[in-house]
């Protein structure tokens, strides 16, 4: 299975792990649609069933962000909106199931996970400064 938590993101704050993402879907149609996902590193295999909704209900579901997905839906046995994506971690995605075939979109960024790692480096560099400076003044 490659959604082990499909009920994660619908919590008010979820704890997501690393190489996660969530993607609320809403189905727009007067009818219910199947979604169907694969990750690309998987060569040749089968489409899984990811959820069924119903007309104009919603669900949150879990991605992995370390391969790009394919995705599409199938209303009345029709194959609707096949697209591939590479979705980045902790971001919160949307995707409004309608006839027009319309993209997924980011409801919410992540924070940058690098900003730690930069404060720390400019802090490093402006203490540094100050020891190189401060002797030659001293």
């Amino acid at each position: 299975m490659i959604f082990e938590n499909l009920r994660k993101c619908l919590a008010s704050n979820p704890n997501l792990i690393y190489d996660e993402a969530c993607i609320n879907i809403v189905n727009t149609l007067n009818s219910s649609v199947t979604i169907f996902g694969q990750y690309d590193e998987c060569h040749k295999c089968n489409f899984q069933n990811l959820t069924t909704l119903e007309s104009t209900l919603n669900t949150s579901i879990v991605v992995n962000t370390r391969s790009p997905l394919q995705i599409y839906y199938t209303s009345e046995e029709n194959e609707h909106c096949r697209f591939k994506q590479l979705f980045y971690e902790h971001y919160y995605y949307g995707w409004n199931i309608t006839e027009k075939c319309s993209p997924v979109y980011i409801k919410e960024p992540a924070d940058n996970a690098y900003l730690p790692i930069l404060m720390a480096f400019c802090g490093t560099v402006f203490f540094w400064h100050i020891v190189v400076y401060g002797k030659i003044y001293i």
